[in-house]
C-alpha cells in the first residue's frame, strides 16, 4: 500500500514532508517530490534528502522505519514538498531494518560525497534512499540514488545486489554536510 503523507509548502528554505504507515504495517520503501510553483524549477530548488524516518521525520538509521521523509530546499522560489511510504502487512515478509552509512570523512572540495549502505549476510534488499545535512544545503547536488554492490558499482554490473549507494557534491567545500545513504533489509 502506498501511503502519501501531508505535503508541505515553503518559500526560501528549507521544507521537510513525512507518511507514515498505519498500525500493523511495516515500512519497506518509500519516495518524493519537491515540486516548484508554477512547475518550473527555479536556481537552488533540490530534494536534499529522501529516507526512512521516525513519525516526526527524524532520520533512522538502524532498526525498523516508521515513515519515509522528504526534505526539499528552496534557495530560488516557493515550492511544495511531498512524501510517500510503501507499507507491507506486519510478518507478510522476514522483518524490514534498516542500514545506513556515511563517509569518515568529508570529501575535498568539488569532489562527490560517496555513501553505500550494506545489508547484512543473508539480508535482502528491499529499497534505498538518502540525505544530505548539515550546510550549505542549498549548494548540495545529490547526483546518484542507486541499488549497487557493496564497492558502489551498479546494480546492472553487480551478481549480487545488497547495497544502496549515494552520492552528493556541492558548489562549496563540503566540510559541514554529511552525505548517508540508508539500505532497507529483509532478514538477514
Amino acid at each position: 500500500t502506498v501511503v502519501p503523507g501531508p505535503s508541505t509548502a515553503a518559500g526560501l528554505g528549507q521544507a521537510t514532508a513525512t507518511a507514515t504507515c498505519p498500525a500493523g504495517t511495516m515500512v519497506v520503501g518509500g519516495g518524493g517530490s519537491i515540486i516548484p510553483q508554477g512547475g518550473r524549477a527555479p536556481v537552488g530548488v533540490t530534494m536534499t534528502a529522501s529516507y526512512p524516518s521516525t513519525a516526526a521525520a527524524g532520520l533512522v538509521t538502524s532498526g525498523a522505519a516508521q515513515g519515509w521523509s522528504v526534505v526539499g530546499t528552496s534557495g530560488g522560489g516557493a515550492s511544495t514538498t511531498s512524501a510517500y511510504v510503501i507499507c507491507l502487512p506486519s510478518g507478510s515478509i522476514p522483518a524490514v531494518h534498516v542500514r545506513a552509512s556515511a563517509p569518515a570523512a568529508p570529501p575535498s572540495a568539488g569532489a562527490p560525497a560517496v555513501a553505500v549502505a550494506t545489508c547484512a549476510a543473508g539480508g535482502i534488499l528491499l529499497g534505498g534512499g538518502f540525505a544530505v545535512t548539515g550546510s550549505p544545503l542549498p549548494d548540495a547536488h545529490v547526483r546518484a540514488s542507486y541499488p549497487s554492490a557493496a564497492d558502489g558499482s551498479p546494480g546492472s554490473d553487480a551478481p549480487v545486489v545488497g547495497s544502496w549507494t549515494a552520492i552528493a557534491e556541492g558548489e562549496r567545500a563540503t566540510a559541514t554536510s554529511t552525505t548517508t545513504a540508508f539500505a532497507l533489509c529483509s532478514g538477514g
